[in-house]
């Protein structure tokens, strides 16, 4: 079906019954010397700007809160996922640091942890 599809464009291409001149209307020469006028978008932009300018208190509010308190299930997975990863690269892999066994235990000590760490965060946010 593929096959006989794309046959079937390329005969109509090669025959001019489709052609990428026809899809596209010509531009009336009255439309090209025409100077382009700012939209709807440009005017709402500098309303916008206008009154940021005049009321700069109007932006986004001030936190004043550090970054951790304001997400303390981002840290606790961060977190969670980093000590999970060596806790469990030191607790299967020991002082042997083989090609196969850092590769598959510190992932899976990443997720681990970071679901503890994540749990951690949101029972600590409540």
């Amino acid at each position: 079906m593929h096959k006989c599809l794309s046959t079937l464009l390329i005969c109509a291409a090669l025959s001019g019954i489709v052609s990428a001149e026809s899809a596209v209307p010509p531009i009336p020469d009255a439309a090209k010397e025409t100077p382009v006028r700012a939209g709807r978008l440009v005017e709402s932009g500098k309303k916008a700007v206008t009154r940021l300018v005049q009321n700069p208190s109007a932006s986004a509010p001030v936190t004043t809160e550090s970054w951790p308190k304001r997400h303390p299930v981002v840290v606790g997975t961060l977190v969670g996922a980093g000590a999970g990863a060596v806790a469990m690269s030191a607790a299967f892999c020991g002082g042997n640091s083989g090609d196969i066994c850092v590769p598959i235990a510190a992932p899976m000590g990443a997720g681990l942890g970071a679901g503890i760490g994540a749990l951690a965060g949101w029972l600590t946010s409540r």
